[in-house]
């Protein structure tokens, strides 16, 4: 990972949000979230790339680091795919579809269209691009269109820091979301079981009980919650007027 992110402030962070996640300091699917994202916003902020495939390289490998410390919690590989998807659509978006993870082999630095005494193509160059002819483009002229992509790269970066602020936002105003439509899914007098603390349920929960009275059933599956007390979880909801048995 450390020779793709050269930003030691972004690598110290790394490590720290890697150790917070192995000591379960940050535990619940919405804390891990945010603090992922947050956490690739800034690897993106400071990135330095010349291809689009290069940033997206750098992503993946601080996403391996943090599933690989705590390898329960899917939110963590859920928002590093998220933003994957979210850096490339935006990208495509800003130049117009050029995708140079799509790139013939014939446009990279390393392939040549063919071999140096002219024989043919390798089997995948040759589905790739055909066979060649001889009015194939110049090694100058492939240069200068690679040339042209790694610009349009680095021209997009406050598009994409964009992009994944946008996750970001949507993420600060998911309880409001989801509870707004409490009162379509809970009806008075059911009985509604659930498991282990969550704050989106909560406020799941507190919206329903709004204009009616139902009960809830929570599992606690100690010890993976001894973070939270059951007993303290019952008292939030036992303030919005709904029962609570265990």
């Amino acid at each position: 990972m450390a020779e793709l992110i050269r930003d030691k402030g972004t690598l110290r962070n790394v490590e720290s949000l890697v150790a917070r996640l192995r000591r379960r300091q940050i535990t619940g699917a919405h804390d891990t979230a945010v603090e992922t994202v947050l956490l690739l916003r800034q690897v993106v902020s400071t990135a330095r790339f010349s291809s689009i495939d290069q940033l997206l390289d750098m992503i993946r490998s601080v996403g391996t680091r943090l599933v690989a410390a705590q390898p329960k919690e899917i939110a963590v590989a859920n928002m590093v795919r998220r933003v994957i998807h979210q850096v490339r659509e935006e990208y495509l978006a800003n130049t117009g579809g050029a995708d140079p993870s799509q790139r013939p082999a014939g446009m990279t630095r390393t392939n040549t269209m063919s071999t140096p005494d002219g024989s043919a193509l390798s089997l995948a160059n040759f589905v790739l691009l055909g066979r060649p002819r001889a009015s194939a483009r110049p090694a100058r002229e492939v240069e200068t269109s690679i040339g042209d992509v790694d610009r349009r790269s680095m021209a997009t970066k406050p598009a994409l820091i964009d992009a994944v602020k946008e996750i970001v936002d949507e993420m600060e105003g998911v309880f409001e979301g989801i509870a707004k439509n409490a009162k379509n899914h809970i009806h008075a007098d059911e009985i509604v079981l659930t498991i282990g603390y969550s704050r989106t349920v909560e406020a799941f929960l507190k919206a329903a009980a709004h204009d009616k009275k139902f009960t809830v059933i929570v599992v606690e599956t100690a010890p993976s919650y001894v973070p939270f007390s059951i007993h303290s979880t019952y008292d939030l909801t036992l303030d919005a007027g709904i029962q609570a048995n265990n």
